[in-house]
């Protein structure tokens, strides 16, 4: 395992800066998204991200504008490309979701 490198601090910043991995802001943008489904106010939030998480307010605006779906509607217009899968085409694929449609003709 590599060792942890120090946090840069650049010309004009305050806190030293560490991005976090992928699994991290994963689970981040989840707690927020867990938050905002419960109606807890946005300043309550910066205020919990901050404690729990070590983030400044403007990370928090960023993931929660990512969660809102402005971010989200960016990324759909880059993958557009792509071959994509509904959400509900990917549970039923593995099996979340059975197929409810009657087997029987006599209904």
């Amino acid at each position: 395992m590599k060792p942890a490198k120090p946090p840069t601090i650049r010309p004009g910043q305050r806190v030293p800066y560490r991005k976090g991995t992928v699994a991290q802001i994963d689970e981040r943008r989840g707690h927020i998204s867990r938050m905002l489904a419960r109606g807890v106010r946005k300043m309550d939030i910066h205020a919990i991200v901050r404690v729990m998480y070590h983030r400044e307010w403007r990370t928090t605006d960023r993931d929660i504008a990512f969660i809102v779906g402005q971010a989200s509607q960016w990324r759909e217009r880059a993958r557009s490309g792509y071959g994509r899968m509904s959400l509900y085409d990917a549970y039923k694929k593995i099996g979340l979701i059975k197929d409810d449609t009657p087997n029987d003709a006599s209904t």
